[in-house]
């Protein structure tokens, strides 16, 4: 009789979340009266590259590290779309207020973060866990 091997128990953050859990539960935002899901995927990233003429591989610090309004938006606006929003990316941009900039900010730069994980890499809190591609 043959044995299966028994998968490892995965990883888990401090606040017991395991690295493949911090990956499939979106960061949340709340934006124009609806919680929405953000996922940011390879499709998003080539989709606001379609979208700004910005590449994320040689343009990347300007898009996360310090982005423009118009990126800022753009990113936003291609987040919103792939969870269902069927606002334009003019009335996105539009609805996007002073008090919701930070907040957006941080969602995206979360989303960011959580596309870097998977259940094989490790715990995304904890570098030492984490193997390189």
């Amino acid at each position: 009789m043959k044995t299966r091997k028994q998968k490892p128990a995965p990883a888990s953050s401090p606040n017991g979340q395991t690295a493949t859990a911090l990956l499939t539960s979106a960061t949340k935002l709340a934006f124009a009266g609806r919680t929405y899901n953000l996922v940011m995927t390879n499709g998003a990233l080539i989709e606001f590259e379609q979208l700004t003429g910005l590449s994320i591989l040689m343009d990347g610090e300007k898009v996360f590290n310090r982005p423009t309004l118009h990126a800022l938006s753009a990113m936003l606006f291609v987040l919103l779309k792939r969870d269902g929003c069927t606002m334009t990316q003019e009335v996105v941009t539009d609805r996007l207020t002073q008090d919701q900039i930070q907040p957006a900010y941080r969602a995206i730069l979360a989303a960011r973060l959580a596309s870097f994980t998977t259940k094989d890499k490790g715990d995304p809190t904890n570098p030492s866990t984490i193997s390189p591609s």
